[in-house]
């Protein structure tokens, strides 16, 4: 059962690369992880591509087929962890611009300019290392877009709310409250909401009782800076692919001439050979033919009509001297 859960598994990643299981229970990692391990120990993969397994951010668990970079490609460096201020009160025009969209910040009133401000610190860190920041068009969840290299990624600050009793007071002393409300807690989180790099890695930082967010900024634009890397290297990696491809075809296709030149030319031989074999086994007919009509008038008579053709001129004769 095993052997053969780990050759579906195969098959179904040889069409889409990733497979992505939601909210996995303990029971369900490990029974794919041992899929994997059955997979590996067989050696299905594919050559030169390796499985991988990974828990996202989100908590679901990601395998992948990827390819293995070839000889010589230097690995993907880990960014060192950049510094990323947080501003006072000035602003990066992306996250002013992020402010004028509240619904795509789901923070109270009262954390607004800190979730701007943070968004500023990633806006303005991004800007130094030369990349840039940009308000996300609309239609968008996220509230600030970093284009990284040619990576882009969608962020946004969300709050966490809590259940509490709702302030409306009774209309008779004797009700019980039973409404609650959400009341805000000042926990804010980032998110990367969408990303183009295809990486998979970490995709939330929040407030937590031994730090802040603004703690964890470095750590978010480094994991953006990672994924930037490894999808610059994908991109790299597959280019040389399609030029190994396109080198081996064209070598097949000069193979291929070079041997549909040599068959045509064998033909061409045999041919010319048969026509050379029959024009040698008309002559020697025709001089058999003709010593036969030598030896037995009777026989030339009779064999006149064929023998003169429509002319005078005997039509064996004819043949042999057109050769």
């Amino acid at each position: 059962m095993l052997r053969a859960d780990a050759a579906k598994l195969i098959e179904r990643l040889a069409a889409e690369p990733r497979l992505v299981i939601l909210s996995p229970d303990d029971s369900d990692i490990s029974r794919w992880r041992e899929v994997v391990a059955c997979a590996r120990r067989l050696q299905l993969p594919p050559a030169g591509y390796r499985l991988t397994t990974r828990i996202t951010g989100g908590k679901d668990l990601l395998i992948c087929l990827q390819a293995e970079a070839p000889a010589g490609t230097p690995a993907v460096a880990t960014p060192e962890l950049p510094d990323v201020p947080v501003p006072g009160t000035e602003l990066h025009p992306a996250a002013k611009a992020a402010l004028q969209a509240p619904q795509r910040m789901p923070v109270c009133p009262d954390c607004m300019p800190r979730a701007a401000r943070i968004l500023s610190a990633l806006a303005f860190a991004a800007v130094r290392l030369g990349h840039t920041a940009e308000p996300t068009a609309d239609g968008s969840d996220a509230a600030l877009t970093l284009t990284i290299a040619d990576s882009r990624y969608g962020l946004t600050v969300t709050e966490d709310f809590e259940a509490a009793p709702t302030q409306r007071t009774p209309k008779y002393a004797w009700q019980r409250v039973t409404d609650f409300d959400q009341a805000p807690t000042g926990r804010l989180s980032l998110e990367i909401v969408s990303r183009t790099d295809r990486a998979y890695g970490r995709s939330a930082w929040a407030d937590r009782k031994r730090w802040r967010l603004e703690d964890k900024l470095s750590e978010a634009l480094a994991e953006m800076l990672r994924g930037s890397a490894a999808a610059q290297q994908a991109r790299a990696i597959t280019e040389q692919e399609a030029a190994r491809r396109r080198a081996r075809w064209e070598a097949a296709m000069l193979d291929a001439r070079a041997r549909f030149t040599q068959v045509h030319r064998a033909d061409v031989l045999r041919s010319q050979i048969q026509d050379w074999r029959l024009a040698v086994d008309i002559a020697v007919f025709c001089s058999a033919a003709e010593q036969a009509a030598a030896a037995d008038p009777q026989r030339a008579a009779s064999a006149a009509p064929w023998w003169r053709g429509p002319g005078t001129t005997p039509l064996l004769w004819t043949r042999r001297t057109a050769r």
